[in-house]
């Protein structure tokens, strides 16, 4: 099943970044409403499957377009040009599973926490309980749609990303698949030239980029689906 999608959100980046909020939110509040710790740690647990699994499949998505590159460049590239890189493969560790039925679990807890004594509009703003018109003003339910490539030159690749009326956009890097996530650039147009350091001086290097929009100096959005970059000298 699926949660009420009046105040559930309604694309799988969305709902994992919901998801997370709701659990890091719940976790302070959880006592204050009646819950117990058993129930503080079944949220966590479920919270950690979806991340995960939110993860794992914009990973694979991510190398899945970038092995096609390089396949395409291997097979279709001139005697002369440079090799291309072979993307890495993503290396998934899942966490411990749960039992099916994560988000018939959130609905039955939703149920619960308003029918808690201590229960308040308040409560529901802070852990996401709100109306969609609400949810989508707050930038909750927005995905940039994002465009990368890398430059023929100087370790620089350019970045396209639909701004949806944000004053601008913050731009990441991860290298060799970690989860460890670099600012890169912050930038007020676009398309936006971005030039990285290389860790290996010399070397061609291939990335992972995202995007995340801003308004008002805050995150006014989800991270973007990243895509896989090759930078070279």
């Amino acid at each position: 099943m699926l949660p009420n999608q009046r105040w559930f959100p309604t694309n799988r980046t969305a709902r994992a970044a919901w998801f997370n909020n709701f659990a890091v939110q719940f976790e302070k509040i959880a006592v204050s409403l009646g819950f117990t710790q058993a129930d503080i740690d079944a949220v966590n647990a479920d919270n950690e499957v979806v991340q995960f699994a939110a993860r794992s499949m914009t990973s694979a998505k991510a190398y899945l377009k970038a092995l096609q590159s390089f396949h395409f460049l291997i097979t279709q590239g001139g005697i002369g040009d440079t090799e291309p890189q072979l993307p890495a493969a993503p290396n998934f560790i899942p966490p411990p599973m749960v039992a099916t039925g994560i988000w018939e679990r959130l609905e039955r807890l939703r149920r619960r926490i308003k029918a808690a004594p201590a229960f308040t509009n308040e409560t529901a703003a802070v852990l996401g309980m709100i109306p969609a018109q609400e949810r989508s003003l707050s930038g909750q339910d927005t995905v940039p749609k994002m465009k990368a490539g890398g430059l023929t030159t100087g370790y620089r690749f350019q970045v396209a990303v639909t701004k949806h009326r944000t004053d601008g956009f913050q731009v990441q890097f991860s290298r060799n698949g970690s989860d460890i996530w670099e600012n890169a650039a912050f930038g007020t147009a676009s398309p936006l030239t971005v030039e990285v350091a290389p860790a290996n001086p010399g070397q061609a290097e291939q990335i992972l980029v995202r995007a995340q929009l801003y308004k008002a100096n805050k995150p006014a959005s989800v991270f973007s689906d990243p895509s896989y970059v090759t930078i070279v000298p």
